[in-house]
């Protein structure tokens, strides 16, 4: 009888351990939405400008050429992460252990801009606020 006790209690330990993810090495996904301060230990491991963007994206389409102009007026860099390419993939998910709700997701210090409702000049503002 102590023995079936001891291999139950066991079993719930593993179970616990295999539903939480512990010891596996996966931490859960901060998951990003629009007009979200990302916490801290996320946004110091990113740049201060970047965009999450995927191939086929018909609002990244529109986004992609904004940017292009706010880094011509600012004489500034966004740096861009294509979630259609692995590597970049990884970076988001493994390295930061984010993901955007949706994209495009721009970054910017640590204030998220998702989808194409953004012009020029919130993007702008936005960038002119973190260098001030």
């Amino acid at each position: 009888m102590k023995k079936v006790g001891f291999v139950l209690i066991l079993a719930v330990i593993c179970l616990a351990v295999v539903l939480n993810g512990c010891g596996n090495g996966n931490n859960e996904l901060l998951i990003i939405r629009d007009q979200m301060d990302i916490p801290a230990d996320k946004c110091s491991l990113m740049d201060d400008y970047l965009i999450i963007y995927e191939t086929g994206c018909l609002h990244c389409e529109k986004v992609l050429p904004r940017l292009a102009q706010v880094e011509d007026e600012l004489g500034m860099e966004f740096v861009e992460y294509n979630l259609a390419i692995e590597a970049d993939y990884n970076k988001v998910t493994q390295d930061w252990e984010v993901l955007p709700q949706g994209v495009p997701a721009v970054i910017i210090g640590c204030k998220a801009y998702l989808g194409s409702g953004y012009s020029v000049e919130d993007f702008k503002q936005a960038v002119q606020a973190t260098s001030s």
